[in-house]
C-alpha cells in the first residue's frame, strides 16, 4: 500500500503545478507591485502590466511574454474571473539585450 500513497502524492503535486502561473512561456518580473513600475522605459518592450483581483483587492504584475495569448492564457487559467486586464508597459529595450551585464573591457 505505500506505493499507492506515493502515487497519490505525486498526482497532487502535478495538480499544484498546473495551477501555478509560473510554468508557462511567460516570466513574471515584478509580482504584486506598484503599477507605476510599468512607466520604466528600461523594461523590455515585451513586458506587460497585468491587473487582477487578489484577496479582495486589485493587484498588478509586470510580466514578460513573447505572445499576448500566452500571457492571457496563463493569467486566466490561474485567476479565472479575477483576471481584469493587461496592457503593454512603457519598456523600450530589446528583450534579448535586456538585463545583460554591461561589462566594459579595459583598454
Amino acid at each position: 500500500m505505500p506505493d499507492a500513497e506515493v502515487k497519490e502524492e505525486v498526482k497532487e503535486e502535478v495538480k499544484e503545478e498546473k495551477k501555478s502561473p509560473y510554468n508557462s512561456g511567460c516570466t513574471i518580473l515584478h509580482e504584486d507591485c506598484d503599477p507605476t513600475l510599468a512607466q520604466d522605459k528600461k523594461l523590455p518592450y515585451t513586458a506587460y502590466i497585468v491587473e487582477y483581483n487578489k484577496e479582495g483587492r486589485i493587484a498588478h504584475d509586470i510580466t514578460m511574454s513573447v505572445k499576448e495569448s500566452d500571457l492571457f492564457d496563463m493569467y486566466y487559467d490561474f485567476y479565472k474571473k479575477d483576471f481584469i486586464s493587461f496592457k503593454q508597459t512603457e519598456g523600450r529595450i530589446n528583450p534579448t539585450l535586456w538585463n545583460q551585464s554591461r561589462s566594459k573591457k579595459k583598454k
